[in-house]
């Protein structure tokens, strides 16, 4: 085989920016992500992050160790995704930020929401997508 061939058939001038996000993640958040990377049809954005950040409200009032203070962070992050890019939209970035605000939503994922990390994982989903799309000052929630 030649070096050419060989460059060609493997390496990173063929992985995505799903691909990327993968690799920046705990191995235990992988599968979840891919799931929401593959699911289909736009999100409510704006409806759904609020409803969300309600439903884990009302589970802090009753768990203690449910850690408002970071799940509120990684939902106004993902809130601040959705202004720069439309999830719903033409844009190739739309897919990376619909798959985040999917894991957000997403009460059982690698790591439960009413577990003591529970929020851990969400906030390093969205700082991995929030790195792949240069946002950067969008990171310190993880």
């Amino acid at each position: 085989m030649s070096e050419n061939s060989r460059s060609l058939s493997a390496g990173p001038l063929f992985e995505t920016p799903a691909d990327r996000v993968l690799q920046r993640v705990p191995r235990r958040i992988v599968e979840v992500f891919r799931r929401c990377l593959a699911a289909d049809g736009p999100v409510d954005a704006a409806q759904a992050v609020a409803a969300r950040l309600r439903q884990i409200e009302e589970l802090a009032a009753n768990r203690e160790f449910v850690d408002i203070t970071l799940a509120t962070r990684v939902a106004d992050r993902c809130r601040e995704l959705v202004v720069r890019v439309d999830p719903n939209g033409a844009d190739p970035r739309a897919a990376l930020v619909r798959a985040a605000l999917r894991y957000f939503l997403l009460e059982t994922d690698a790591e439960p929401d009413s577990a003591v990390l529970g929020f851990d994982d969400d906030a390093a989903v969205v700082a991995a997508v929030a790195s792949e799309l240069g946002f950067h000052d969008l990171i310190d929630a993880a």
